[in-house]
């Protein structure tokens, strides 16, 4: 196998790697997703409003008000 090196030194990733890498940071992205929504309704049951649990997550406020129903 042939093995390809930047100026630097450092390998180039292969396509395995950056397809692991690419998966990975789905999941991730999928993660924080999901803590986002499990969020809202502990916000508003807090006691924030909309607009706030808006600002607080960067969701935009159609996204909460559709959580709620």
């Amino acid at each position: 196998m042939v093995s390809l090196y930047r100026p630097d030194g450092v390998g180039f990733l292969t396509y395995m790697e950056i397809a692991q890498q690419a998966e990975q940071e789905r999941l991730r992205a999928e993660q924080a997703e999901k803590a986002r929504q499990d969020a809202i309704p502990r916000l508003l049951e807090m006691g924030l409003n909309v607009d706030q649990v808006a600002q607080a997550l960067g969701l935009p406020v159609e996204e909460i008000r559709s959580d709620r129903s």
